[in-house]
């Protein structure tokens, strides 16, 4: 029988998905920042230090750990959950207004691809920190002309654009939080890695996974590592992202945690 999904969206053998045969990943690395939230005192200076070093040990064992008790409030992520939901539920030309182009990298995209197979995934990106950034007009090395690119906001839901910048803005001082540790979890001082964030690029993407009407071909995203510094990660109720254990070559099923953000590591930090 022919698939049920267009060619495009299927993967290489290699890596499609076994739903019958699904293991899932025991003993996740999971740090508690609670001992974070404390004032400043040295019982916090003592507890940055410990738990660096659990840092250290989740990236080099895994790439990436599971933090528990961040400080985030609740509603930053349920809000923005009910945020995506209402916009994924516009028609798809309603969705195509807000669409990114060309020139514009930022917005709304339903043909994302991972080693040019596409995934079975609407996404929509925005810049965290800032509504629009002036770039070279080109990639050639010589370019002299600059061009602006701004986030684009739907009109509908009407609350999607605070929604997102208030996640955003929870999301950055965490990632900061984060940032210190990763430091002292390399041996250096808390804020050595900071300068090199001045100006760097902090972008929120959304997913959403619509039910696939073949499971065993497609993927929501495919196999990939992250282009970034680090990537914080969410997820709702749905259990579907796995992490790739290098001894066996076998992808493992990580349950969601609530109220919980994955902290993966990407390459610029390897």
């Amino acid at each position: 029988m022919a698939p049920s999904v267009d060619a495009a969206l299927i993967q290489p053998v290699e890596a499609r998905p076994s739903p019958d045969s699904i293991k899932y990943l025991e003993n996740v690395p999971i740090i508690d920042l609670a001992p974070l939230q404390l004032p400043q005192n040295s019982s916090k200076e003592e507890a940055m230090t410990s738990i660096a070093k659990q840092v250290h040990t989740a990236f080099k064992d895994w790439g990436f750990f599971i933090v528990v008790n961040h400080g985030l409030s609740p509603d930053l992520w349920s809000n923005l959950k009910v945020a995506i939901a209402g916009f994924s539920a516009l028609p798809h030309e309603e969705k195509k207004k807000v669409a990114r182009d060309i020139r514009n990298p930022w917005g709304y995209n339903d043909h994302d691809h991972t080693k040019n197979t596409m995934d079975w995934v609407e996404v929509y990106d925005n810049m965290a920190a800032m509504e629009e950034l002036e770039v070279p007009e080109n990639m050639e090395p010589d370019c002299k002309e600059t061009k602006i690119i701004r986030n684009m906001w739907p009109e509908k839901p009407e609350d999607y654009k605070k929604i997102c910048q208030d996640f955003a803005q929870g999301c950055l001082k965490l990632s900061y939080q984060l940032m210190e540790l990763i430091s002292l979890s390399l041996g250096l001082p808390s804020d050595r890695l900071h300068p090199y964030f001045e100006e760097g690029m902090t972008y929120i993407r959304t997913n959403h996974y619509a039910p696939c009407s073949d499971p065993e071909l497609a993927l929501g995203k495919g196999p990939h590592k992250d282009p970034s510094a680090f990537t914080l990660l969410t997820t709702d109720e749905v259990c579907g992202l796995e992490a790739y254990r290098r001894s066996d070559g076998q992808w493992l099923r990580i349950k969601p945690i609530p109220d919980s953000y994955i902290i993966v590591a990407g390459d610029v930090l390897q």
